[in-house]
C-alpha cells in the first residue's frame, strides 16, 4: 500500500473531522443563546426562526449519530484503491489522447464508468466539506465529438490527484478540501456523460 496516500487519506479524514467539530459547536453554541421559556404562539418571528433552525440541527445531529460507523482502516483501504485507480486510469487516457489512433470508444466506455464509481466512493468516503466561494461548471453532453469531453475529464482527475492537500506538504485548508470536493463531483458528472457517449458511438461504429 501507498504509505503517502495513507498519510495524505489520515489528513484529509482530520480535515473533515475538523470541520464536523466546528459545525456541532457552532450549533451548540447557537442552542445555547435560545431562551428555554421561549415557547408557544406569543413568540416573535425570530424567535419562531431560531427555535425552527434549532429543531431542524438537533434532528440533524440524530440522523448523524444514528448513521452505521464505519472502520475507519477499511475507509482507507478503500480511499488508497481509488486513488491509484484514478491515478492510472489518468495515466492511460494522457497516453490514448496523445496517440494518433482513433479513439477506443469500448474502453473508453469501460474506463468511464470505473471512474465514476470511484469518484463517487471517494466523495462518499473523504466527505469533504462544501466549497465555498465556488461553483461547478455544468457538464455538457459530448455528443459525436468526444475527444474534447476526454480532455476535460482528464484534466478534473488530474486536477483532484494532484491537490496540494494530498500531499505530504500540504496544509489543511479547506479551501483546497472544497477544491477537491469540486473536482469530484465534476469528475461524476462528465465521467457519466462520457460513457453514454462512449457506448453510443461504439455501437454505431459496430453497425453496416
Amino acid at each position: 500500500m501507498n504509505n503517502r496516500c495513507v498519510r495524505s487519506a489520515i489528513k484529509v479524514l482530520g480535515i473533515v473531522a475538523a470541520v464536523a467539530s466546528l459545525t456541532l459547536a457552532s450549533a451548540t453554541s447557537l442552542r445555547a443563546q435560545i431562551s428555554p421559556t421561549a415557547t408557544g404562539p406569543g413568540l416573535s418571528g425570530r424567535d419562531r426562526d431560531i427555535n425552527q433552525r434549532e429543531a431542524e440541527m438537533t434532528s440533524l445531529e440524530r440522523q448523524g449519530k444514528a448513521g452505521p460507523k464505519r472502520d475507519p482502516q477499511m475507509i482507507l483501504a478503500e480511499v488508497n484503491e481509488d486513488f491509484d485507480r484514478l491515478r492510472a486510469i489518468d495515466e492511460e487516457m494522457k497516453t490514448s489522447l496523445k496517440s494518433q489512433n482513433a479513439l477506443d470508444y469500448k474502453h473508453i466506455a469501460e474506463s468511464s464508468a470505473e471512474v465514476k464509481k470511484r469518484a463517487t466512493r471517494l466523495k462518499t468516503n473523504l466527505a469533504l466539506p462544501a466549497p465555498k466561494d465556488m461553483k461547478r461548471e455544468k457538464m455538457q453532453d459530448p455528443g459525436a465529438d468526444l475527444k474534447p469531453a476526454v480532455v476535460m475529464l482528464e484534466s478534473f482527475i488530474n486536477s483532484f490527484i494532484t491537490n496540494p492537500i494530498f500531499s505530504d506538504s500540504g496544509g489543511l485548508d479547506t479551501k483546497l478540501a472544497g477544491k477537491a470536493k469540486l473536482d469530484l463531483e465534476s469528475i461524476i458528472d462528465l465521467s457519466d456523460k462520457v460513457r453514454k457517449s462512449a457506448e453510443k458511438m461504439s455501437k454505431n461504429a459496430g453497425k453496416p
